[in-house]
């Protein structure tokens, strides 16, 4: 694991987005989720890359990415407007998608925005499938809490993400300190607060997909969910698997809200399995279940 990858940028209306672009095959690209950055792929990236083209950006309001004051950069639809821009800036027509907490629910829209342009779609514990979702990022939204998200105190930021990710280990304790050091940019405590509240409020999530839309989906699709996930419902992998038509879900041990952290192998693993065949050889096209590692 290392987080010492080059980095680029790139400008895209107005905004400037960091991105690490490592190896060469088939397009793959990566989306962190709420509140943290692209440093929470760094587990994946030398394995990923070894058989793809392997991207990976700040998101705006994120990482090293620009802050913005602007409402509409953090709506789902903008995102999605943003990410396709970006990857035709790079040149790439049709790549695979996977998109950890918000990034899977952001994931899951780019599929059903660009389903010509999406060949696989990879959820990892996605926001978006059910209403459910820890109290602590509900009440991220409350007017009460402006000011700790504002200015979000370090040890509160660190035994946040020590809720999210099971790892412990001075790689993890690296991972904490960046994601501190990030959000107390200036202008990203609002930022946070204007995404967060596009997918949440004091009842849940608000943002999350119909059965209907779910059924739209055209790419072949895993689904990957922490077992010990304290944000998101493991529940909310069987949603996905009844709703989308060619999905497959699995469950992984020992595993929070970040599994690609807390068991990179076995997702690694997961991911070029399925990438090189649409498929994973211990599923049963005729028993559609959750498999459990």
């Amino acid at each position: 694991m290392r987080f010492d990858y080059t980095e680029h940028f790139m400008d895209i209306d107005g905004l400037t987005v960091r991105y690490w672009d490592q190896g060469q095959g088939e397009p793959l690209l990566l989306i962190h989720g709420l509140g943290v950055c692209l440093e929470t792929w760094a587990w994946n990236i030398d394995a990923l890359a070894a058989q793809h083209r392997v991207i990976a950006l700040d998101l705006p309001g994120a990482g090293k990415s620009s802050r913005s004051d602007r409402d509409n950069v953090f709506s789902i639809r903008f995102a999605c407007r943003f990410l396709r821009r970006f990857t035709e800036q790079l040149g790439i027509s049709t790549l695979s998608v996977a998109g950890n907490s918000m990034g899977g629910s952001l994931a899951i829209q780019f599929a059903l925005l660009n389903p010509g342009r999406v060949r696989s779609l990879i959820l990892v514990d996605a926001a978006g499938l059910g209403t459910e979702i820890h109290w602590v990022i509900r009440l991220l939204t409350a007017p009460l809490a402006r000011p700790v998200i504002a200015h979000p105190p370090r040890p509160l930021v660190i035994q946040a993400a020590r809720q999210a990710i099971l790892r412990q280990d001075s790689e993890a304790e690296e991972l904490f300190r960046r994601i501190a050091e990030y959000l107390h940019a200036p202008g990203t405590g609002a930022d946070l607060l204007r995404m967060a509240r596009r997918g949440v409020n004091a009842r849940g999530q608000m943002a999350t997909y119909s059965a209907a839309k779910l059924g739209k989906i055209q790419a072949p699709t895993l689904v990957i969910w922490g077992e010990k996930d304290r944000l998101i419902p493991v529940r909310h992998a069987e949603i996905a698997l009844r709703g989308i038509p060619d999905c497959r879900a699995v469950v992984t041990p020992h595993a929070g809200h970040a599994p690609q952290i807390d068991r990179p192998e076995a997702v690694n693993e997961l991911f070029l399995e399925f990438l090189a065949a649409g498929r994973l050889a211990r599923e049963d096209p005729l028993d559609k279940q959750v498999i459990r590692l």
